[in-house]
């Protein structure tokens, strides 16, 4: 594709050139010159004209190479120009004119894909062939100097526009090479990778194979539901690709990551000095999360957007180097922008893939994961603690008060109150944080990363936000419904996922019984109801 989009621009200078140098053939032609001049003339253009049309192939010579032979190209054709049009002189009123348009079509035949200092000579040679064809066969005084220098005023700024256009062109070419390399390396990483996190990987690998003097790097994911960049337990760092170890948490605009997303565009800190100023307003938390990452001292860094088609910016992709200054340039930049472009397609695919897994695996009542689906993200969250000696808290939860509204109301009634208790779960718990239904009227949770204390703070949380909740209902607020919970913690209170389950379960069996032994001698009165409201 990127070939052909080349041939076709070639093609069509071509054949502009063509029409030009045809049209000054065929008024040159009807002119009223004698049968030997008129042969000469025919001969000539015959030559020029087939010139013009065979320059498409000049790309594939590589006869003396290609900088030489456009040279030679360029002054013959026009040497035979200038003969041609000297013939022509004396019986061409308006000569001028068809000669400024004639060498216009021989400088736009002239290939420009060569380094720049050939097309210069080669411009300067058809310049000089124009300018001596003038002075030859144009009086020579003021006015027509004039003429002559608006003349070679027009061809060359013409050149130069051929020249701009063709960098243009080739910048375009490039990009699409890259694309096409970099879909290529992606490709070859990804394998048959399907989730976010060995997404991640691949894209962190491919950065590497791209960028060795990348010493770290980092793909920050949006979180919608805490409005944080946070990466999803992937890192490169001197020795490759590392799962666990402490995630990076920005704010938009906050630090690198967070300045490429709100900027939406690449962005290049070549220096220290420039990444300092970048990281001027890091939090302190997000300062003592690097400084847990050993990045060292950075001395240059480059970034980009995740940037999906049609879904705006889902985060960024950083790639620091604690070796040296410089180490990436602004033409880096167009490289770095389509790994990220890569990656946020190939990550937007691996989120759908995981929301139809997902969703496949979820409770049909609740929406939540189902019990199935609990055991493999527990084993999962379990094992990935054991590698970066981390901590995964579990809350297993129950309904107290269930039954009854059930055996009262039947269980469209049950059904809500599940309903509403999900609701709770999903509201307090964060992006990383798996809610499931284990059973009947019992939950479980489950929060990589916290201890103890956190997992007891959150387990309040959905106390109170599931009593406040039943507590303005019309019904359920005059019943003793209410919700129970344990938790347990890996590798505090258990060595493996099955005993993690275990232990919160008994915790949560510890709390009830202790409810229970308060509640002694509190008497609820029955549900005396004939149907669920609005049923």
């Amino acid at each position: 594709m990127i070939q052909a989009r080349g041939v076709a621009s070639r093609g069509y200078g071509v054949g502009a050139a063509s029409l030009l140098v045809a049209a000054g053939v065929i008024r040159v032609m009807t002119l009223p010159l004698d049968a030997a001049h008129l042969v000469v003339e025919a001969a000539i253009s015959l030559v020029v004209l087939g010139l013009v049309l065979a320059s498409s192939q000049l790309p594939r010579v590589r006869f003396w190479g290609h900088g030489a032979l456009l040279v030679i190209y360029a002054a013959g054709l026009a040497g035979l120009a200038n003969l041609g049009l000297r013939l022509a002189a004396p019986e061409l009123p308006d000569f001028t004119l068809w000669a400024a348009l004639i060498f216009a079509g021989i400088l736009l035949s002239v290939d420009v894909a060569p380094p720049r200092g050939a097309n210069v000579v080669a411009a300067a040679a058809v310049l000089g062939a124009f300018i001596e064809l003038w002075l030859d066969n144009v009086p020579v005084n003021q006015t027509e100097i004039a003429s002559l220098v608006l003349a070679v005023a027009f061809l060359a700024g013409f050149e130069l526009l051929l020249l701009t256009h063709a960098q243009r062109a080739r910048r375009l070419v490039d990009a699409d090479a890259v694309r096409g390399q970099v879909f290529a390396t992606m490709g070859r990483k990804l394998g048959t990778a399907r989730d976010v996190e060995s997404v991640v990987v691949a894209v962190l690998e491919a950065c590497r194979e791209w960028f060795p003097q990348a010493t770290h790097a980092a793909t920050l994911l949006r979180d919608d539901a805490e409005g944080m960049l946070k990466t999803p337990g992937v890192a490169l760092g001197p020795h490759g690709v590392t799962r666990g170890g402490p995630p990076t948490e920005l704010l938009p605009g906050e630090g690198l990551g967070g300045a490429v997303f709100t900027s939406g565009h690449a962005m290049l800190w070549p220096t220290a000095l420039d990444i300092s100023t970048a990281n001027a307003n890091l939090r302190e938390a997000s300062r003592e999360r690097m400084r847990a990452m050993r990045a060292g001292f950075i001395r240059s860094a480059v970034g980009a957007p995740l940037r999906p088609p049609g879904n705006g910016v889902i985060g960024s992709l950083v790639l620091v180097s604690n070796r040296r200054e410089h180490a990436w340039t602004a033409q880096d930049l167009d490289i770095v922008q389509a790994l990220a472009d890569e990656a946020a397609r190939d990550i937007e695919r691996a989120r759908g893939h995981e929301a139809d897994v997902d969703h496949a695996l979820l409770d049909s009542v609740t929406g939540l994961v189902s019990h199935r689906q609990l055991l493999n993200v527990v084993d999962k969250e379990v094992a990935r603690a054991a590698r970066s000696g981390d901590t995964v808290a579990l809350i297993f939860s129950d309904l107290d008060g269930f039954k009854e509204i059930n055996d009262a109301w039947g269980h469209d009634a049950g059904n809500r109150v599940l309903v509403m208790y999900a609701d709770v779960l999903r509201s307090t718990l964060r992006r990383e944080d798996t809610a499931a239904r284990y059973g009947g009227d019992e939950f479980v949770c489950v929060l990589p990363g916290a201890d103890s204390i956190q997992a007891e703070s959150v387990a309040q949380r959905i106390g109170q936000r599931f009593a406040a909740m039943t507590r303005n209902d019309p019904v359920i607020g005059s019943t003793s419904l209410s919700a129970s919970y344990g938790s347990a913690v890996y590798p505090v209170d258990a060595d493996s996922a099955e005993r993690l389950i275990a232990a919160a379960d008994a915790g949560l069996i510890q709390a009830k019984q202790r409810r229970s032994r308060e509640l002694t001698g509190r008497v609820t009165p029955p549900l005396r109801i004939d149907r669920w409201p609005g049923a």
